[in-house]
């Protein structure tokens, strides 16, 4: 490959018979298995703002001709709590309800309990925004299915989760969380999940532990140690046992920084969907002393944990490479993504992509092919929504 050169966005990709992979943007993807007309979710968040109606609008109705022509949404995946991830969850599921679409019929929601936390709060104010529907309100935490680790309650946010814990011991109340297991390790696999013919295996995987201060500047009081799901997922009928690993946010998984907080965790899979660490105003003051901020050290960390745990045998495509604007001095606006965001026409984009693959070639664990998607809904047109 030249140094520039990518090959063009595809819609999607099929990894074997029975997963066609769709992106959304930001890490939303979904996965659909044609064969058995059923698809899953991963944090669909299409609005890539704080309100983009259209946006939503376009996937409930791409969801809602789905269920009409016999197909079943498994799960919905949320992989941590941040609005990029989980924003749209609670309208997309409020939205399909007002459309008629059986609330018992629709997936459960997979998801730390912190998470699941957030997305009730949002569900709830909705509900409380349309007076009319109180009698009759579906209750969201009706789909949660928690993912835990030794029967215990899981908080990603590494904050968070230490803020509960001082106020359960001035309340003297438990809630089940044991404060032993914090901080979190990364790399530590959980149980499978099997949502229709799809099997999921969850894995606890670093976020943003590559920051030296006791709250990052990625997010909302965010722990050091800040955790997120990865998700191997692989389809029961499929003769071929292909496998995608979704590794959806940063996972720069930097030992050098986390000590025994990351451990190996060796992976096979046919694609790898990896998220690349954010490259922001930050990068260009940190100091050399906090390494940890600089692009290149993440992204440097990320290719070395994949190079020694996580064998690809066909593709990577790379997500999740938006760029939040910058307009607090250690802060982001949560009400957008800038323009260029998810489009690799733009330059910025795209070379984030291209260093993100010559750092795999410059590191020797080169797969096959490293690409990109469009972003469903935006991209195609009116004709092309109603094929995919």
């Amino acid at each position: 490959m030249g140094n520039a050169s990518l090959p063009n966005p595809d819609k999607y990709i099929y990894n074997g018979r029975y997963q066609k992979i769709v992106w959304l943007g930001v890490n939303g993807f979904i996965i659909v298995n044609e064969i058995d007309k059923e698809f899953l979710m991963i944090d669909p968040w299409p609005s890539y703002s704080r309100d983009d109606s259209l946006r939503i609008d376009s996937l409930v109705t791409w969801i809602a001709i789905r269920y009409h022509e016999g197909y079943e949404c498994k799960a919905v995946f949320a992989t941590h709590e941040h609005f990029d991830h989980i924003a749209d969850i609670p309208k997309i599921f409020l939205l399909l309800f007002l459309r008629g679409i059986d609330f018992g019929k629709l997936p459960l929601i997979y998801a730390d309990r912190g998470t699941l936390d957030e997305i009730k709060k949002s569900f709830d104010t909705l509900i409380g925004d349309l007076n009319d529907l109180s009698p009759d309100a579906p209750l969201i935490e009706d789909k949660f299915a928690e993912i835990q680790l030794n029967g215990s309650h899981l908080y990603y946010d590494d904050e968070m989760q230490k803020q509960i814990l001082r106020d359960q011991k001035q309340n003297a109340c438990g809630d089940g969380i044991d404060g032993s297991i914090y901080p979190l390790v990364a790399g530590t696999k959980l149980l499978d999940i099997k949502a229709g013919s799809f099997t999921i295996t969850p894995y606890i995987w670093d976020h943003s532990s590559t920051y030296m201060f006791s709250d990052s500047a990625a997010g909302d009081a965010s722990g050091n140690y800040q955790r997120t799901t990865a998700l191997l997922v692989s389809c029961e009928h499929d003769t071929e046992n292909k496998k995608t690993f979704f590794v959806g946010s940063a996972g720069e998984m930097c030992m050098s920084l986390t000590g025994g907080f990351v451990k190996d965790a060796p992976i096979a899979t046919d694609v790898l969907v990896q998220a690349l660490p954010q490259e922001t105003d930050l990068d260009n003051w940190a100091p050399p002393f906090i390494p940890g901020f600089r692009y290149h050290v993440r992204l440097s960390s990320l290719v070395d944990y994949q190079k020694r745990n996580i064998a690809v045998r066909d593709t990577i495509l790379a997500c999740h490479y938006e760029n939040f604007c910058v307009v607090k001095v250690l802060g982001f606006d949560h009400g957008s993504i800038d323009d260029a965001s998810g489009n690799l026409e733009k330059d910025l984009n795209k070379n984030r992509v291209v260093q993100y693959r010559d750092e795999l070639v410059r590191k020797g664990c080169e797969p096959e092919t490293v690409q990109y998607l469009n972003r469903f809904l935006i991209e195609f047109t009116e004709e092309e929504r109603t094929i995919v």
